[in-house]
């Protein structure tokens, strides 16, 4: 059963193989190209995500079992920091003072 993120990733798999697969076909390598069925390769219908209230993004926060998870959540939902560059933060990278955290890597 295929999971929301994997519609995507499956959609871009089997785009790749049929360009892969396409190519062989023109240069004669074989027969015909067997990847054939209708809209596969498109990408899936997008669905709008529902942004949590501040509220449950704190309450969210509160439960985790580790502070720099918890801290990790909020600078996501308020700051917009995408989850490979919050790894990538360092402690020289937040000015606590100025209050400007510095993003300059990602993983």
């Amino acid at each position: 059963m295929v999971k929301g993120g994997q519609h995507r990733c499956h959609d871009q798999t089997y785009g790749c193989l049929h360009a892969i697969l396409q190519r062989a076909y023109e240069d004669e390598l074989i027969p015909a190209n067997p990847c054939r069925i209708k809209g596969a390769g498109r990408p899936s219908k997008r669905r709008k995500p529902k942004p949590l209230a501040p509220a449950q993004v704190i309450a969210i926060a509160d439960a985790m079992h580790h502070q720099d998870w918890a801290i990790g959540i909020l600078l996501g939902a308020w700051c917009g920091i995408r989850s490979g560059e919050m790894r990538e933060l360092r402690r020289k990278d937040i000015d606590v003072d100025a209050g400007v955290i510095h993003v300059t890597r990602g993983v």
